[in-house]
C-alpha cells in the first residue's frame, strides 16, 4: 500500500494492489453517494476505484434489467446471472426480447428452449409462440365459455382470440411469475425487451383490471358457461384476481435495475422510464451507467469523455440520493463468452 497526502488540499490518495482510492474530508458532508469509476487495467479488467458495487437484494427472486435498446441490458443481465451462479445459486436467465441475444452473449449454439450455460446457470428465451400455446392450454377453455355464452362461436375461435393485443403480454407475466413461484431456481434474471415494449408489458395487469372493473356489470348479466356450469362472472373474477396477483408480484418480488449509457437520448429515457414505473407502483433500485470511457488521450476521446461526464453528473445529481448508481467501463473488446463476462463480474460486484 502506498499513501500520498497533500497537506494544503487535504486530498489523500491511496494505491492498493493497482486500485486507487481518493479521499477528501469534505466528501463525507457533501456527497450523498459514492460512484464507481472503473478503469481498464493492463489485464483487461475494469479496476474499481471506489468500494461501491451493484447491490442485489437477496430477498428478491426476480432481477429485472430494463432500458432503451443498445445500452447493454443483456450484458448486465448476463453478468448478474453468472455472478449468482458462481455463488452456488441455481439461476435462470430469461429473455422476453423479440430479438433476443442472450444465447449469443454466452456463445450458446443449442436451440433448445432451456439450456444449461454453466454450473448452476440455465438460459431460456421466452418465445411469443410458446406463450400463446401455454395461454390456450391454461385459459382457452374458459375464454370459450365466456365468449360462447354471449355469441355462438366454434372452439377454433380461441386461436383468433390468442392473437388479440395484450393477451401474450398478460400471460408472459403470468408465466414468469410461475417460474419464480415454482422455486425450481433460487433466482431468475430477466433480460427485457427495449423499454417501450417492457413498459407496455408491465402496465398490462393494471389495464386488464381497469377493463374488468368497468365491464363487470355487462359481463355479470351473461349466462353460465356451457360446459363447466360456472357463472361468467365467476370466471371473469378469477381473471381479475390473476391480474391483481401479478401487480402484487411485480411490486414485492422483483428488483428493478435500469441500464443507460452517458448520452442524451438514454438520459432522457431514464427519466421517462422512472416516471412510468413509479406510476405503476414499481420502484427502481439502481441505475447502471454502461460504456463509460476512461481513457481521454487525443482530442476525439477527450471530447467523448467530457460529454459522458456531463451526463453522468446529470444522472447522479438527479437520482443519486434515492437510487444506487454504478458505472461500468467501456471494454476494448466484446463482452461475449463466460471468460469476458467474468472479468466484468469483478467490476460490477467486486472480488
Amino acid at each position: 500500500m502506498i499513501a500520498y497526502q497533500g497537506y494544503i488540499s487535504k486530498l489523500i490518495i491511496i494505491v492498493i494492489n493497482d486500485i486507487t482510492v481518493c479521499y477528501h474530508p469534505a466528501f463525507s458532508l457533501s456527497i450523498g453517494i459514492i460512484r464507481i469509476l472503473p478503469e481498464m487495467r493492463r489485464d483487461g479488467r475494469c479496476a474499481r476505484i471506489t468500494t461501491d458495487m451493484l447491490n442485489l437484494d437477496s430477498e428478491k427472486h426476480l432481477y429485472m434489467f430494463a432500458g432503451k435498446g443498445g445500452v447493454g441490458k443483456t450484458t448486465c443481465a448476463a453478468i448478474t446471472a453468472l455472478h449468482l451462479a458462481s455463488l452456488g445459486k441455481r439461476t435462470l436467465i430469461i429473455s422476453t426480447d423479440p430479438s433476443p441475444s442472450v444465447r449469443d452473449i454466452f456463445e450458446i449454439t443449442s436451440r433448445e428452449n432451456r439450456v444449461k450455460v454453466a454450473d448452476n446457470l440455465f438460459l431460456e428465451e421466452i418465445r411469443e409462440d410458446d406463450v400463446k400455446a401455454r395461454w390456450k392450454k391454461k385459459f382457452g377453455p374458459e375464454v370459450y365459455e365466456v365468449i360462447s355464452a354471449y355469441i355462438p362461436v366454434e372452439k377454433d375461435f380461441i386461436d383468433y382470440f390468442a392473437d388479440a393485443p395484450g393477451i401474450s403480454d398478460e400471460f408472459m407475466l403470468d408465466y414468469i411469475r410461475d417460474l419464480v413461484l415454482n422455486r425450481d431456481f433460487d433466482h431468475i434474471v430477466w433480460d427485457t425487451a427495449p423499454s417501450g415494449h417492457t413498459l407496455r408489458l408491465l402496465k398490462m395487469p393494471g389495464i386488464f383490471i381497469s377493463h374488468m372493473n368497468a365491464a363487470v356489470n355487462v359481463y355479470s348479466r351473461l349466462k353460465k358457461g356451457r360446459e363447466s356450469g360456472r357463472s361468467i362472472f365467476t370466471i371473469l373474477s378469477s381473471w381479475t384476481k390473476m391480474s391483481q396477483d401479478l401487480v402484487e408480484f411485480l411490486r414485492s418480488n422483483t428488483q428493478y435495475t435500469l441500464v443507460a449509457i452517458p448520452e442524451a437520448l438514454s438520459v432522457v429515457q431514464v427519466e421517462g422510464i422512472l416516471k412510468d414505473l413509479k406510476g405503476e407502483g414499481l420502484a427502481v433500485n439502481q441505475i447502471i451507467i454502461n460504456n463509460v470511457l476512461q481513457s481521454c488521450e487525443g482530442e476525439f476521446l477527450k471530447a467523448r469523455h467530457d460529454m459522458q461526464q456531463r451526463y453522468i453528473k446529470q444522472l447522479t445529481d438527479t437520482y443519486g440520493k434515492t437510487v444506487g448508481i454504478t458505472e461500468l467501463c467501456l471494454l476494448p473488446g466484446e463482452a461475449r463468452g463466460i471468460a469476458s463476462l467474468s472479468k466484468l463480474d469483478k467490476a460490477l460486484f467486486g472480488d
